[in-house]
Formats: structure tokens, C-alpha cells, sequence
């Protein structure tokens, strides 16, 4: 938000442009840490619904292994298996190719629940999403509201000079012609010193 009041004095101070209220929204939005974060929160919570979705697919994998055995023992015992490893003590050589399907029939309704909390989840996430952005928004209309007070005042003030600088010179005309007293002049003048 800093940055963005300083580029905002910039632009005023140094290039004297007009920005408009949607000018600064647009870059406030551009700019916003807070409101970036939201929505990094929003796409995570995006992508772990899609993990939840995809368990609802069957899983296929592959595997190749090649291995050597060798056995200290001469004798043989036959292949022994222990999970997806077989050993065969005969070969010493075995290489073995396995392709694997997995597909869950009944998941107890977890899955389904799991999905409903994630989209809601992304419901709660884009909520505060667009509360920070509202609160963001709201921020930069009460800097933009009183920095249009400050010029509008400065304009007048400005305005104000010049008419009591005329108001004055008059006077001291008025003075110099009799028409108007000394005590006159003098209280222009503190006015226009005000």
C-alpha cells in the first residue's frame, strides 16, 4: 500500500496528471499483497479439491525391476514372495515387469464428504477474497476522498489569495485617492496576511 502512495505522490508531484478514482483501484488491485495472498489461498484450496476428485479414479501403475540374486546357500528353496517382491533363490537373475490397477468400489461416503468441505472451503476462501478487496477498496476511497478535499481546499485557498490581493491593491488605490481610511488598508492587509 505504500508503494502505491508513492507512486500516487509521484504522479501528482512530478508529471502534475489527474488520476481517477478507477485508476487507482486498478493499480491498487494490481498491487495488493493482501489481496494476492487471498487468492494464492483460493488456488490452493482449488488444486485440493481436484486431489480429492482424482481419488475417485482408478489408479493404474507400472513397474520394472531387475535384479541379482545370490544365494550363499547351494541349496535351493523355490521363489518366496513378500508383497509385491518375489525372490526366486534359483535364478540369480530375475527381471520383472508389473502393471497394477487400483480402483476403491466403496468409500463409506468419506470421499463425497471430502469433496462437499473442499468446495466449500473454496466458497469461504473466495468470501474472503472479496472482503479484502472490499476492505481494500474502501481504504482507497477515504485516501482518495481526502485528497480531493485537500485540492479542492487548496484551490479554494489559492482562489481566496488572489481575490483579497486584488481586494487589497484596491484599497491602497482608494487610500492613495482619500476615499478610504488607513485603518481600512491595514485590516486588509492582516486579512490577506491570514
Amino acid at each position: 500500500m505504500k508503494k502505491l502512495y508513492f507512486y500516487l505522490f509521484l504522479e501528482i508531484c512530478v508529471f502534475g496528471n489527474d488520476i481517477s478514482f478507477g485508476d487507482l483501484k486498478h493499480s491498487a488491485y494490481e498491487n495488493s499483497h493482501r489481496l494476492s495472498l487471498r487468492s494464492i489461498d483460493t488456488k490452493i484450496e482449488e488444486v485440493r479439491l481436484e486431489s480429492i476428485y482424482s481419488t475417485l479414479y482408478p489408479q493404474l501403475s507400472a513397474g520394472y525391476s531387475g535384479e541379482y540374486n545370490r544365494n550363499l546357500d547351494s541349496t535351493t528353496s523355490g521363489s518366496i514372495s513378500v508383497g509385491d517382491t518375489t525372490i526366486n533363490s534359483a535364478v540369480p537373475y530375475e527381471h520383472s515387469l508389473s502393471l497394477r490397477l487400483n480402483y476403491e468400489l466403496y468409500h463409506f461416503g468419506t470421499t463425497m464428504k471430502q469433496i462437499e468441505a473442499g468446495e466449500k472451503e473454496i466458497s469461504v476462501k473466495r468470501l474472503e477474497q472479496c472482503s479484502e478487496e472490499i476492505k481494500l477498496y474502501r481504504e482507497l476511497l477515504d485516501h482518495y476522498v481526502r485528497a480531493q478535499g485537500a485540492q479542492s481546499e487548496k484551490m479554494f485557498k489559492s482562489r481566496m489569495l488572489s481575490l483579497r490581493q486584488e481586494l487589497y491593491t484596491l484599497k491602497q488605490r482608494l487610500y492613495s485617492a482619500g476615499k478610504e481610511s488607513r485603518v481600512s488598508v491595514g485590516d486588509e492587509a492582516i486579512r490577506l496576511i491570514d
